[in-house]
């Protein structure tokens, strides 16, 4: 059975060639083929015929998804947006202080200005006389 497989498998190739792929090695890129339909799996049916068909109507091949590893990112990824939340939190902090300084120091500009305006108002006034 696995020998007329191999004879199936040449006729295949006889008839619609052969490429080469050094890619095929590459899990993601192997996966993304399969996905999209660009390459197909040859398998031998219970009936002993041979079939040529898509990844997903295979009943021997199963996509998981890997829990662990995506526990795993997910975890990463909250400790990274924490360690970016703090900093946010740090900066708007550092901006607060900031725009308390800038209006202390408004509001100080504006009394020193009142004050040499009344002042020189008030020496004009007693030498205007």
């Amino acid at each position: 059975m696995i020998a007329s497989f191999y004879d199936m498998l040449f006729n295949q190739i006889a008839t619609k060639g052969w490429v080469q792929n050094d890619q095929v090695t590459d899990n993601e890129y192997l996966q993304t083929m399969l996905q999209n339909g660009s390459m197909y799996i040859s398998t031998i049916g219970d009936d002993n015929y041979y079939y040529q068909g898509n990844y997903a109507t295979n009943s021997y091949i199963k996509e998981i998804t890997d829990e662990e590893g995506i526990a795993i990112a997910e975890a990463k990824y909250n400790r990274e947006k924490d360690k970016i939340n703090a900093k946010e939190n740090i900066i708007d902090m550092k901006m607060k202080n900031l725009d308390t300084e800038i209006s202390a120091l408004t509001t100080e500009y504006d009394t020193v200005k009142s004050v040499i305006s009344k002042n020189i108002e008030k020496t004009f006034k007693r030498y205007d006389a």
